[in-house]
């Protein structure tokens, strides 16, 4: 659970309906989505402001606002999708109706919706009272899978040949050292061989044979990027939100979203995952290959 410097309501002041989307209740699985698309999502949020704010100790004026925001731990990408001022009606209630667009081209992996209570404005308190503009009073996150999702990475065109690579091979992946903390996108390059016909096909708009190659491609650095992290005893699966976008947190937002078992904790899958990585690398594959519907052609 996380804790604040500051005194924040109980969470039961804040009454959030579930997530809809085409007019459906959202579940665990984003279906029939792609990277041109834009999903909606909406949901109903109603808030005791009156009781909100007094329990929070502050001041029955203070501006307060529920903000969306999403995330994926695939392309690491993460937006604000609507930020909604609060006013209370007569009985001290608030009634929000929340519509967010999430674009389809930022996202891989899995989806995370963020809806958080934050305060507006700064103020000077030596109170332990939220005082800061974006201080958290509440806070509730929805994880999705992406049906069919092949990953955006940080690709560049190489001609092996020319580099001292495998002439013949189709990509290679790299990773700047180990060092856990360091951004994701400044630490991770898939290099992608252009003298290898087939990938220079896939790289054309519209190619059919594209999809598979790309499947083929994010099975190999979700099990490539994992196994390095499992090799190295300092990794530690990254816990916290801040993090997220460090190496440590991509490799973490893999084994959540592809190799972490139902309801197995993330210290749990590392351990097991570092077992089975000796014992048998292939089931390590099996299961990536299976999170990621690899490949996309076998439907379940």
């Amino acid at each position: 659970m996380r804790t604040t410097p500051y005194a924040v309501p109980r969470p039961s002041e804040v009454i959030a309906e579930p997530w809809f989307s085409g007019g459906l209740p959202v579940g665990r699985l984003v279906a029939g989505w792609d990277y041109e698309s834009l999903l909606k999502f909406e949901r109903v949020v109603r808030v005791n402001l009156r009781t909100v704010l007094e329990q929070a100790g502050l001041e029955a004026n203070t501006p307060v606002a529920l903000h969306v925001r999403y995330w994926a731990s695939g392309s690491m990408v993460r937006c604000s999708a609507v930020v909604q001022g609060l006013v209370a009606d007569s009985t001290g209630w608030s009634h929000a109706h929340l519509i967010a667009p999430v674009h389809g081209s930022d996202l891989a992996g899995e989806l995370v919706l963020e809806t958080t209570l934050v305060r507006q404005d700064d103020v000077e308190s030596n109170r332990f009272t939220a005082r800061r503009a974006g201080s958290i009073l509440w806070r509730d996150a929805h994880h999705l899978a992406l049906e069919g999702e092949g990953g955006l990475l940080p690709v560049a065109p190489v001609r092996f040949r020319e580099q001292g690579f495998p002439p013949d091979a189709a990509w290679y992946i790299s990773l700047d050292g180990a060092d856990w903390s360091a951004p994701a996108m400044g630490n991770l390059l898939v290099l992608l061989n252009v003298d290898n016909s087939s990938v220079v096909e896939a790289l054309e708009p519209g190619d059919s044979g594209s999809a598979l190659l790309w499947d083929a491609l994010m099975v190999d650095v979700v099990c490539d990027l994992v196994r390095r992290a499992l090799d190295d005893d300092e990794f530690r699966p990254v816990q916290s939100d801040e993090d997220e976008l460090s190496t440590g947190g991509l490799v973490t937002g893999l084994i959540r979203s592809f190799l972490r078992l139902p309801g197995e904790e993330l210290d749990d899958a590392v351990a097991r995952l570092r077992g089975e990585w000796v014992r048998d690398p292939s089931l390590v594959r099996s299961r990536a290959q299976s999170a990621l519907k690899f490949p996309r052609a076998v439907k379940s």
